[in-house]
């Protein structure tokens, strides 16, 4: 077995919300995001929502109950905020054993669908782990109108792609260390960040790269850690 994740692709971004209304109606008239499933999960707390924006998916958790734990999170955060991102990998089972390897906590699992670790465990990413692709998902149909090309060539704002998921930290270069060894890849990059005060430091993976940035005097990483503490600070 290998002691490290093989990422095939980011299966999509977790944002909790505690007002869905407003958060879908800003991806679909800032963004055109295609709202491709809706459910409710009322043992949870949420009302669901999967949307696709080029190459990227996110899925809103809408805040239903204050007093589940996403709710909970969601008051911690204020409006709540990036919650997690997925990874698709092989296996659910060997990836639960590489967490139990590495004295990673497993917060949340669900036998054949998802496994959650605790954020405090990986430099602030609270990563969900799964094998299986959504049934419906545009990306995976070749034939679907809302193909990557569409946002890039007919959507306004020319959306290309992701380019990165933005991470605070104390030090970016040990949390891209981390990262790294984690996903048995390499640190991709390291520069300054000037506009948010800080220095980065990325790990591109399958399709997308993780950017942990950490600050440097003043500006917007070193409030947002101040507060917040490593955590996704956005896409």
């Amino acid at each position: 077995m290998t002691d490290h994740f093989e990422v095939q692709r980011l299966g999509h971004a977790n944002h909790v919300s505690n007002d869905y209304d407003a958060t879908k109606r800003a991806y679909q008239q800032v963004f055109d995001g295609w709202f491709f499933r809706e459910w409710a999960q009322p043992e949870h707390g949420t009302t669901n929502a999967l949307i696709t924006l080029s190459d990227t998916c996110i899925e809103v958790f809408s805040v239903t109950d204050p007093g589940s734990p996403l709710g909970r999170w969601a008051g911690r955060q204020g409006l709540g905020g990036w919650h997690s991102l997925e990874w698709t990998i092989p296996s659910q089972d060997e990836g639960d054993e590489i967490l139990r390897q590495r004295s990673i906590r497993i917060t949340d699992r669900a036998e054949g669908a998802y496994t959650y670790s605790h954020p405090r465990d990986c430099h602030g990413l609270c990563l969900e782990l799964t094998e299986h692709h959504f049934a419906d998902d545009p990306r995976d149909d070749p034939g679907h109108p809302r193909q990557p090309t569409y946002w890039r060539d007919e959507q306004p704002l020319g959306v290309t792609g992701l380019a990165c998921i933005r991470v605070s930290a104390a030090d970016a270069t040990v949390s891209a260390e981390w990262l790294a060894d984690l996903t048995g890849t390499d640190v991709t990059y390291e520069r300054a960040r000037p506009g948010l005060g800080a220095r980065a430091a990325g790990v591109a993976l399958a399709g997308h790269t993780i950017e942990f940035v950490s600050p440097v005097g003043t500006g917007p990483i070193e409030a947002f850690l101040a507060s917040g503490g490593e955590r996704i600070y956005g896409l």
